[in-house]
């Protein structure tokens, strides 16, 4: 079981102490913890690195989640990092992914 502690240790380590910020591996552990506590809360086949078509161009989602054939959540740890944390309260960001899943979806229907 990964810990928030455990998640954020190893991204301050591969991203501060071995001075890599934007290896892609940075969020590996970050990724798989959010796969598993949408796990434990009861949302299943919860994918990493996921696809989404959307209005102009795909996009790449670090964690989805599909049922039904559709995607019905998609959470991007480089933009909640990048955003969220040192710029923008959580509420903001949380309606900024909403709108960019509602338009992913509008365009699968």
């Amino acid at each position: 079981m990964i810990t928030a502690q455990a998640a954020v240790d190893d991204l301050y380590r591969i991203a501060v102490e071995e001075e890599k910020a934007t290896s892609t591996a940075r969020l590996e552990v970050l990724a798989d913890f959010c796969v598993q506590e949408i796990n434990r809360r009861g949302l299943k086949c919860v994918e990493k690195e996921a696809t989404i078509p959307g209005g102009g161009r795909a996009k790449k989602w670090d964690v989805a989640w599909c049922y039904d054939g559709k995607y019905r959540l998609g959470v991007s740890l480089k933009s909640l990092l990048k955003t969220s944390v040192v710029l923008y309260p959580i509420g903001s960001t949380i309606r900024s992914a909403k709108s960019q899943m509602l338009n992913s979806a509008r365009r699968r229907s």
